[in-house]
């Protein structure tokens, strides 16, 4: 007896797509940075590079572990949401990243000396 033969649904491996670049993580965390859940595993899983890796690159270019380089990004941000918008702080705090308000205000503070509401008085 012949054997039937046996069909396999595969996809063809993609010659034409780019390799991403080592620091395409870096684009990612920019781009995701609003995202409350961003961690440095979220990270390593969305962009295929290895959590050390990403780990070290942001320590050895920017001096700070991730949480500090995402807190950055969203500092820098509310910093210009609370100069150009009237959105309140706690939409401020939520729309770059925070889950809650209190948090918000006490990473500002530790990272601009004065908190969200200080720096918007300082502002106008």
């Amino acid at each position: 007896r012949k054997a039937a033969p046996v069909t396999i649904a595969y996809k063809p491996v993609d010659l034409d797509t780019p390799k991403p670049r080592k620091h395409d993580f870096l684009d990612y965390i920019n781009n995701n940075f609003h995202n409350t859940e961003l961690t440095l595993d979220l990270i390593a899983n969305d962009t295929g590079v290895n959590q050390r890796k990403i780990a070290a690159t942001i320590q050895e270019t920017f001096g700070c572990n991730v949480k500090t380089y995402i807190n950055q990004i969203r500092i820098n941000e509310s910093k210009r949401l609370l100069k150009e918008t009237d959105l309140s702080i706690g939409e401020i705090a939520f729309e770059v990243g925070f889950n809650n308000q209190t948090h918000f205000n006490r990473v500002f503070k530790s990272m601009v000396d004065m908190s969200p509401s200080e720096f918007k008085d300082h502002t106008i």
